[in-house]
């Protein structure tokens, strides 16, 4: 799913496998000069083309593939002229474009608004994949992971059950980390959870250009930091120091926006 939408920009390999083959369905389409295609007509049309033919069990897998691929593209159309007129719509001086072919069959969603939050320049990219699973979940907190018999609770306080809300903006510890972080960059003044915090951002001044890149820079860097001292203390049993974490998350800020000049 594209980033645009709310995923990673890694590509559905069904659907892109059925859009390079919806290029082979050109090509016989078009009677593209080439022996293969030839032979096709020949051995399989009999005068005939790729809309007229009528697979049997004994076809090759890639025939039944590519004909099947066309009866998805009639079905959709609603008749075989609309299906050719779709699939010349993909095409660019007599070359079927894939991309275009790939937008029509995978699962086009609404854009969201903070992919450029998430996926901002400013971020490392490993800074950006934690902010990405913690903004829609994903992170393995305790709450959502039993099988690491690790118990429920938030090993930091042991008050409540870890979960993103808590481990982030509900714990005391994660409050006087974003309390510092607050005093030192223009951030929203309330931070009551990930998704606030971004719709704050985004709605809030200055979104673009250096300060903008700054601000999600922080925002990631801190959940980052947060994430990464909560795995070293429930996994190797190190101690979560919140003026390290704070120092940690300033230290990597600082060096992020020296390497990118934001300063």
């Amino acid at each position: 799913m594209p980033k645009r939408e709310g995923g990673l920009g890694l590509f559905n390999l069904k659907e892109w496998n059925t859009a390079l083959l919806s290029r082979i369905l050109w090509d016989l389409h078009s009677k593209k000069d080439s022996l293969w295609v030839r032979w096709v007509h020949i051995y399989y049309f009999n005068g005939g083309d790729v809309w007229d033919f009528n697979s049997s069990p004994s076809d090759s897998v890639l025939i039944k593939k590519i004909i099947h691929i066309r009866g998805i593209i009639t079905n959709r159309e609603g008749n075989i002229e609309a299906a050719k007129q779709m699939l010349h719509s993909w095409s660019n001086n007599d070359i079927l474009l894939v991309g275009k072919a790939y937008d029509y069959f995978r699962e086009i969603r609404p854009a969201v608004n903070w992919s450029s939050v998430i996926w901002n320049p400013a971020i490392p990219p490993k800074m950006s994949f934690i902010l990405w699973l913690a903004k829609k979940n994903r992170l393995l907190t305790l709450d959502r992971a039993p099988f690491l018999n690790k118990g429920v609770l938030y090993p930091l306080c042991s008050q409540e059950a870890e979960s993103h809300a808590h481990l982030f903006f509900s714990c005391c510890r994660a409050i006087r980390v974003w309390k510092h972080i607050r005093d030192c960059f223009p951030f929203p003044r309330q931070t009551t959870s990930l998704q606030s915090t971004i719709s704050q951002l985004i709605r809030g001044r200055s979104t673009s250009g250096i300060q903008g890149g700054l601000r999600y820079l922080a925002l990631a860097t801190t959940v980052y930091s947060i994430w990464m001292s909560r795995n070293k203390l429930l996994f190797e049993n190190c101690h979560f120091s919140v003026n390290d974490v704070i120092s940690k998350t300033m230290f990597l800020v600082y060096r992020q926006s020296h390497i990118l000049q934001l300063f």
